[in-house]
């Protein structure tokens, strides 16, 4: 979603162009203000966000984007719609590991029998069959 930083908003010291920094497109780390949904607005405030969450949301951004990389290259080797991949794979490792990338870095730690554990553990809407596939795919 898309949302406007209010000029009053965008940091704690006086600021004499808003352009210099901000400008459209940009991405930044924000709080929410306020959510109009009558009118789609979203208002949100760079002030009230501390440095260290900044670092925090930046890093946690950056995990996602490899997350969702990794699994589109995956759909288009094993012509798997990305949604499905996500609702039986990425999400409910989601659930588990609290983030995709922390469920990434296991599999790369520990290999394919990671599958076997999560099995054991009975990870809720894991489809292993599919995991399973797109391990043969990757380590062919």
């Amino acid at each position: 979603k898309q949302g406007m930083i209010l000029q009053s908003e965008i940091s704690r010291r006086r600021v004499r162009s808003v352009s210099k920094i901000a400008r459209v497109g940009q991405v930044h780390v924000a709080s929410v203000l306020r959510v109009d949904s009558q009118h789609g607005f979203i208002d949100l405030s760079k002030k009230n966000v501390e440095e260290s969450e900044v670092h925090m949301a930046e890093e946690r951004y950056a995990n996602a984007k490899l997350v969702h990389t990794v699994m589109a290259q995956l759909a288009a080797i094993t012509e798997i719609p990305l949604l499905e991949l996500n609702e039986h794979i990425t999400w409910p490792l989601y659930r588990k590991y609290k983030h995709g990338y922390n469920a990434f870095m296991q599999i790369l730690e520990t290999g394919p029998e990671i599958v076997d554990e999560w099995k054991k553990e009975g990870v809720e809407d894991l489809d292993f069959e599919l995991l399973e596939k797109v391990f043969d795919t990757l380590y062919e």
